[in-house]
């Protein structure tokens, strides 16, 4: 079970509706940003491509809805090139994310953060080994989501 705080910039959104497909975009990319941000931490192709395909098993867990949500449509739309601007992206999309889901699909809250710290773990363990600039990204992402990654 994670142990989550709470997000600050939720408080003004509506009372639960469904997912519009916006809600599901920026849920999709914030998760699959968020993998990306641990995979360009520590440089190299073939290490980015291992931990991308140890990352994609993360989605076997997840429930119905974030499974749906994060395994429909084409390929996600991520801004920046550098390090920096994936993170400037990710990490407000991450809190974005979770606003969104407290607002419209609190019960599936605790399972996006799960799958998506699963996904981020899987993809820095990819390689073999998991170097400080994929701890930092993790720390970075798990403070987003308002819960501490404990990863060795």
């Amino acid at each position: 079970m994670v142990r989550m705080r709470r997000t600050p910039g939720c408080e003004n959104w509506a009372m639960p509706e469904r997912l519009t497909e916006e809600d599901k975009r920026t849920l999709k990319n914030a998760a699959f940003g968020a993998v990306v941000l641990v995979s360009q931490a520590e440089p190299g192709v073939v290490g980015m491509v291992r931990e991308s395909y140890a990352a994609a098993g993360a989605l076997t867990h997840a429930s119905p809805l974030v499974r749906e949500v994060l395994g429909a449509g084409g390929v996600p739309e991520l801004e920046g090139a550098s390090l920096a601007e994936v993170e400037a992206t990710v990490l407000p999309q991450l809190r974005e994310a979770l606003c969104i889901l407290r607002a419209r699909a609190p019960q599936e809250v605790e399972n996006y953060v799960e799958t998506v710290l699963a996904a981020c773990a899987k993809a820095a363990s990819g390689s073999g080994r998991v170097t400080g600039p994929e701890r930092e990204a993790l720390a970075k992402i798990g403070a987003a989501l308002g819960t501490p990654t404990r990863i060795g």
